[in-house]
């Protein structure tokens, strides 16, 4: 009889045809893909738990998860076997056995996402599908003056969807940056964790702030407020990347 083992996979993937990183009844979803070509592959249900539920539209290159499977394939040769059968917008970066007790989501200790704002009058067909193309021209300064509020132990209510809400609210931002390469913007951002829409709903305010409508010392009236309807709108799924999870083992 196989024995079972832990095995951690680095995936990579585009967003845009799923719904989401956790599996649902009736949608396509990152996990249930990858569930379903283990399942024809070892003929029994394998569970696959992932380090963060990435939304809809979202994309990753650095997601990281895990599950238990039988060890009569060897990770060389699954890391082959799986990407020759999910489709071509999900890949295994890399595949290997690890301590029974990891476990993906538990024991990660900061996440670092990514978004991408385009920032000219019409869009590049080549950055639209993994950007958010903002017409108007944008206040770098200001937005990138704005970042040190975001930073340090604070309570992100205000940048959290509403009905989704939990009682407590308080992450720990370690840093937050913000790179202006020609045309293209990248923010940057790690947590110890983030709520949901936490990352597309500071994106929203820093475009406010590049925009004029709102400057960077209204941030913390933001936080005070502890009010969604405070900061700015969300922005879209299809500029955020799942870009790191770290572990401190």
């Amino acid at each position: 009889m196989a024995k079972l083992r832990n095995h951690k996979i680095l995936v990579e993937y585009i967003g845009t045809r799923y719904c989401g990183w956790q599996k649902q009844k009736n949608d396509p979803t990152i996990q249930g893909t990858i569930e379903e070509v283990l399942l024809n592959l070892y003929k029994e249900k394998i569970k696959v738990k992932g380090a963060g539920r990435t939304d809809a539209g979202v994309h990753a290159t650095g997601q990281v998860a895990n599950f238990f499977a039988p060890d009569f394939i060897p990770p060389e040769k699954l890391f082959i076997i799986l990407n020759n059968n999910l489709p071509k917008d999900i890949r295994i970066k890399n595949i290997k056995y690890v301590d029974p007790q990891f476990d993906a989501q538990k024991n990660a200790s900061s996440k670092i996402y990514r978004y991408q704002i385009y920032n000219r009058p019409y869009a590049s067909p080549f950055m639209e599908p993994f950007c958010y193309c903002v017409k108007q021209k944008l206040n770098f300064k200001l937005m990138e003056e704005s970042l040190k509020y975001f930073i340090g132990k604070k309570d992100f209510t205000s940048f959290c969807v509403k009905r989704s809400q939990k009682e407590n609210n308080v992450r720990v931002v370690k840093m937050a940056t913000l790179k202006k390469r020609g045309n293209l913007l990248i923010f940057k951002i790690e947590a110890n964790g983030f709520l949901h829409k936490m990352v597309r709903n500071i994106v929203g305010t820093l475009i406010e702030i590049g925009k004029g409508k709102l400057m960077p010392e209204d941030v913390n009236k933001i936080f005070n407020k502890r009010k969604r309807e405070e900061a700015g709108p969300t922005s879209p799924a299809k500029g955020l990347f799942l870009e790191k999870v770290k572990y401190d083992v």
